[in-house]
């Protein structure tokens, strides 16, 4: 069975970077985290240690998804879907997810493919951590959506105490694998 944790907060509360501290402290991960880069969201292939374009400005030739007033690269969405596959395939004993909201809640975005990955998730023997970053306003819409009932829910603040990590909201300093995709 899946241990699934939620992790929430208010946008810009320090969630991703949060994130970043736990990928640097645990060995076996897979998933993405989308950081900010100069001010648009930069995407992270954790298993892989790459980073991907994701949010562009309007001027973009590529094919993107709209997200209030923000464009994202729709290959972004594919690759993400990919990522999540490789992280059951290769078993992962911890995958993330930064972040579902609205746009998969109206399935797109990560969608078919985080439903897919809900499903195959289940169907595992082996022991898997997953773990979501929410806003705190969808917490109980993603929760009945993907019937996520027994996720643990987790403000930034506990989930740094859970898990020994230093408080971003505390020390900004990054390690320089972060430090040009800082959020």
């Amino acid at each position: 069975m899946p241990d699934i944790t939620i992790i929430t907060g208010p946008v810009s509360s320090g969630k991703t970077t949060l994130l970043k501290r736990f990928v640097e402290k645990t060995p076996d991960c897979a998933g993405f985290l989308c950081p900010d880069k100069e001010g648009r969201r930069g995407l992270y292939a954790i298993a892989r240690d790459t980073w991907y374009p994701f949010e562009v400005g309007e001027d973009s030739f590529q094919k993107t998804n709209q997200v209030g007033r923000f464009l994202f690269l729709s290959d972004s969405f594919a690759l993400m879907q990919r990522l999540l596959e490789e992280g059951l395939e290769t078993g992962a004993e911890t995958i993330l997810v930064d972040e579902v909201g609205w746009i998969e809640l109206q399935g797109k975005g990560l969608e078919p493919g985080l439903s897919a990955f809900f499903s195959e998730l289940k169907r595992k023997s082996n022991p898997i951590t997953v773990i979501l970053v929410v806003r705190e306003q969808l917490v109980e819409k993603v929760i009945a959506h993907y019937g996520l009932h027994d996720a643990t829910i987790l403000t930034r603040e506990s989930f740094a105490l859970k898990y020994a990590l230093e408080d971003p909201a505390n020390n900004k300093k990054s390690n320089a694998k972060w430090s040009s995709h800082a959020e």
